[in-house]
C-alpha cells in the first residue's frame, strides 16, 4: 500500500470551497488515473455503508447522476469541505481512494490518493508514471510539498518533518548537484511560470519500506534536505498568521 499526498494552502477565496469546483479538480486526476489502469475507470462517492457507497458515480456522464452526486457533496460541505471517493472494489489489492480536504484556516489542506496494492506492485507503472501523477497534483493544487509513501509504516528520519519515501515534490528548482543522493531529479513546470522538483529515491523497482537499501536512500535524501533547510516541518505546514 502507498499514498500519494499533496499538502497545500489554497487562497482564502478559493473556488475549491465550491462543491462543483472541488469535484472538477478531482475529475482531472481521475481521468489521468483511468488512462493508467482499468481499476481506476470509475470513482464513487464514499458512504456510511457499502450499499450507500455504491450508489453514486462522482463523474457520471448522466447529468441526473452528476447532479445527485453534487447535491450530496453540497450537503457534506455544510459541515466540512471534504470529498471522499473510492474505485468501487473492496478487494484490498485492487482498492483505491481519493480524498480532498480543503482548509482556509491555519491547517494545511490535503489531496490524498491511497492505493491498496501489495509491495513490489504498482498499477500506475514505474517511477516515471508515479512521478507524473505527483506532477499532476503539483500543477493542480500548488502544494507546499507532496510525497509518495505509506505514512503508517514508513519510518521518518525526523519525527517533526515530512518524509521522502519513494519520492517528494518541493516547489523549488533543484538539481542533482543539490541532492546527489536522489536517483532521479525531475523538474515540474507550473502554470504561471513557476517551477518545482520531484526527487526520487528508487528508480529500478517499486519502493519497499521493508527493503533497507530503499529506505537508506530515502533517509539520505531527507538528511540532505534538512542540511539545506528545505524539508518542511509539520509546524511550517501551518498557514502563516498574516496570510
Amino acid at each position: 500500500m502507498f499514498d500519494i499526498e499533496a499538502l497545500f494552502h489554497p487562497p482564502k477565496n478559493t473556488k475549491l470551497l465550491e462543491p462543483a469546483q472541488a469535484l472538477k479538480s478531482l475529475e482531472g486526476v481521475a481521468s489521468f488515473l483511468a488512462a493508467q489502469h482499468p481499476d481506476f475507470k470509475d470513482w464513487l462517492l464514499q458512504g456510511e455503508s457499502l450499499e450507500e457507497a455504491s450508489r453514486f458515480s462522482a463523474f457520471s456522464s448522466d447529468m441526473n447522476g452528476r447532479d445527485a452526486a453534487l447535491a450530496i457533496i453540497g450537503q457534506q460541505f455544510k459541515s466540512a469541505p471534504v470529498i471522499g471517493l473510492w474505485n468501487g472494489t473492496d478487494d484490498s489489492g485492487k482498492g483505491a481512494t481519493m480524498t480532498l480536504s480543503v482548509s482556509t484556516g491555519p491547517y494545511v489542506s490535503e489531496m490524498k490518493l491511497h492505493f491498496g496494492e501489495h509491495r513490489k506492485a504498482c498499477r500506475l507503472g514505474d517511477h516515471k508514471q508515479v512521478a507524473a501523477t505527483l506532477s499532476l497534483l503539483a500543477q493542480t493544487y500548488k502544494p507546499v510539498c507532496a510525497y509518495v509513501y505509506e505514512p503508517t509504516t514508513y519510518k521518518l528520519v525526523y519525527d517533526d518533518r515530512v518524509g521522502v519515501g519513494w519520492m517528494i515534490y518541493l516547489p523549488l528548482k533543484l538539481t542533482s548537484k543539490d541532492v546527489p543522493e536522489a536517483r532521479a531529479v525531475i523538474p515540474v513546470k507550473l502554470d504561471g511560470g513557476g517551477e518545482g522538483t520531484i526527487l526520487v529515491s528508487v528508480t529500478d523497482a517499486v519502493f519497499d519500506e521493508k527493503n533497507r537499501e530503499h529506505t537508506d536512500i530515502a533517509h539520505a535524501i531527507e538528511t540532505r534536505l534538512v542540511d539545506l533547510a528545505l524539508l518542511p516541518t509539520f509546524v511550517q505546514l501551518l498557514r502563516p498568521a498574516e496570510d
